[in-house]
């Protein structure tokens, strides 16, 4: 019995034993052949390195110097083999180095880095962090001083805190008077010659604010019919206006963006339905708004007759960051009767001429201005003021090369295009589109340009309202309805693969009423129109044709639906013209995964999607 203990006890640590033994092997196998294979390759690399420089001693250092070749370099002059991470088909890193430096008694120290897969060399190979004092990127006006910002602080992983004198700045390819983006480079060493190298971008641009005053007479107001004062702002076309006395900058929209009442009868600008819209609903589609002065006021004067405008504000609103231009502002710009603000759409102004009227403009080739009820729907062109640190990067002003702040970068090839901007220009089918909402689930709304045409024939396609004598809701279920037409007899004229059908508000519209007070239904479809209210809505971009097209304002069934002409002037028919067939600007969702093929987003150059 005591033979058979014994003889299990030995048994058991023979079996310990040999696990063990199996375990060494394996660990030899998978980790120690592997260490000792890749301190092999550190050999062989330390010394190609070394091979070279006896070859070719007119490259190695001088005194307390320090040379650096990479593995590249030797795979390049075909110096060394390939070296692999252990075991494995995976070359080692080509960054990999050695460095040889000459010491102050003249003698060479080579320090070699190698990297292969999780194996690498247990030397300092990291150089120090370089902090800069401000930012990274800056912009500075052309035909300023540079002034260095220079070094707050280097810190080194192993020697610790450095001497910020001893980084190497060098400033000298930054010129100021030219037009362009510079680098300052940021050098230093910690005690083991690791270089960390650090660059800021230095743009030297023209200020927007010393532009335009440069451009225009002492009432710093751009005048005439089409100067060069076109801006490209937040993804959207813009005409600078002028200058304040502190170097703000007013613009204001291209084109008309919306049909809104300015408010209830008797409604001043601060409490209007006007001033919300702008506030709340466009300015929440400006894509950096720190570029906007956010505390502007707007005067809200009353004015007798046009030719009364004056300078001299006595009444202004409650700070907020978006208004509408004054009638002073329109008379500064005129050159006789001539001035860019004037066009073939009509548009409110922020004066008032009594408690009912509020100054509207109707673009007469005289330039005449006249009232409308505020209850009215007329176009709304927003005007912001931009502060007076702005720089332009890019562009001339020019319709075809308008000025570009720093504001955003164009969307590149395979950039998703819900990451892009609200008013950006889209083309898809052959047609011209705006990006008017991106949903919480990244679907994009578009919205035509122009009208929907056979894009075989390019003719417009015009359809009646209702086939029967009520005005109904547009409805795509129904036949008959307009909706309906759209999304079914009008649908072959669209390309629909990369639509979605999606959720649809079909606001009931009330003049008594602010739009967040509307009362509401939804509808789903593929295809929609506008409603007088929403991005982008106004007017036909394209200019071609003065036919009218449908919004999807209701109303009821007795009285009119809204629509609006090409001149973006809108008005009611009544249930007995229904029949009178107009254009459409549509409006439809695209999914969430497409893509843009190429383009920059503008209306020359639109994104091209897929």
């Amino acid at each position: 019995m005591e033979f058979l203990k014994k003889n299990k006890k030995v048994l058991i640590i023979g079996v310990l034993g040999i696990i063990l033994l199996v375990i060494g092997l394996l660990s030899w196998e998978f980790y120690f052949s592997k260490y000792k294979i890749f301190h092999e390759y550190e050999k062989q690399f330390t010394e190609a390195v070394e091979r070279y420089y006896n070859m070719n001693k007119q490259y190695l250092p001088g005194k307390q110097e320090t040379r650096e070749m990479t593995l590249q370099d030797l795979y390049d002059g075909n110096h060394i083999g390939d070296l692999y991470v252990p075991k494995t088909k995976t070359l080692c890193d080509s960054n990999s180095w050695v460095r040889v430096y000459q010491n102050e008694k003249g003698e060479y120290e080579y320090t070699t880095y190698l990297k292969c897969g999780k194996f690498d060399s247990n030397v300092d190979h990291v150089g120090p962090e370089i902090t800069l004092n401000g930012e990274t990127e800056m912009i500075i006006s052309l035909g300023s001083e540079y002034q260095e910002l220079g070094v707050s602080k280097v810190y080194d992983q192993v020697d610790g805190n450095l001497n910020i004198e001893d980084v190497l700045v060098d400033s000298s390819n930054v010129n100021t008077s030219k037009i362009g983006t510079y680098s300052v480079t940021y050098t230093i060493r910690d005690k083991a010659y690791n270089k960390t190298v650090v660059t800021r971008k230095v743009t030297v641009a023209r200020n927007l604010t010393e532009v335009v005053q440069q451009e225009t007479d002492e009432t710093n107001y751009y005048k005439g019919t089409d100067p060069n004062n076109y801006l490209l702002f937040s993804g959207m076309l813009w005409r600078i206006v002028g200058v304040d006395s502190e170097g703000n900058v007013k613009i204001v929209t291209q084109n008309n963006i919306a049909n809104l009442s300015y408010g209830k009868e008797g409604e001043m600008f601060d409490d209007s339905n006007i001033k919300t819209w702008l506030n709340d609903y466009f300015y929440s589609n400006i894509h950096d708004t720190s570029y906007v002065k956010e505390d502007s006021v707007w005067c809200v004067d009353s004015i007798d007759n046009a030719a009364s405008a004056s300078s001299n504000c006595t009444s202004f609103s409650q700070p907020s960051p978006v208004g509408l231009l004054t009638l002073y502002d329109y008379n500064a710009t005129r050159q006789g009767n001539d001035t860019y603000l004037n066009s073939i759409t009509e548009y409110w102004l922020m004066n008032r001429k009594d408690s009912r009227f509020a100054y509207i403009h109707l673009m007469f080739q005289d330039g005449t201005v006249t009232t409308n009820e505020s209850t009215s729907l007329s176009g709304v062109r927003p005007a912001l003021v931009l502060k007076n640190n702005l720089y332009i990067l890019s562009g001339n002003g020019s319709l075809q090369n308008p000025y570009r702040l720093d504001d955003y970068q164009p969307g590149k090839e395979n950039d998703l295009l819900n990451t892009r901007l609200i008013g950006e220009h889209v083309s898809y089918f052959g047609m011209s589109f705006r990006i008017a909402d991106i949903d919480d689930d990244g679907y994009v709304k578009l919205i035509s340009t122009g009208y929907l045409q056979n894009n075989t024939t390019n003719n417009y396609i015009y359809s009646s309202y209702d086939n029967e004598n009520n005005i109904r809701k547009f409805d795509p279920e129904e036949e008959g309805n307009i909706g309906y037409r759209l999304n079914h007899e009008h649908l072959d004229y669209m390309d629909d693969s990369l639509m979605v059908v999606h959720e649809y508000t079909l606001p009931t519209y009330d003049s008594n009423k602010k739009y967040s007070e509307f009362e509401t239904s939804t509808f789903k479809s593929k295809v929609s129109i506008p409603a007088s209210y929403e991005m982008f809505s106004a007017t036909n971009e394209q200019m071609t044709g003065q036919a009218n097209y449908w919004l999807l304002d209701y109303i009821d069934g007795n009285q009119a639906f809204m629509i609006n002409s090409a001149n973006g002037k809108t008005f009611t028919i009544n249930s007995n013209s229904l029949y009178v067939s107009n254009g459409f600007k549509i409006v439809f969702y695209v999914d969430k995964n497409v893509k843009i093929k190429s383009g920059n987003g503008t209306s020359v150059n639109p994104y091209v999607i897929k």
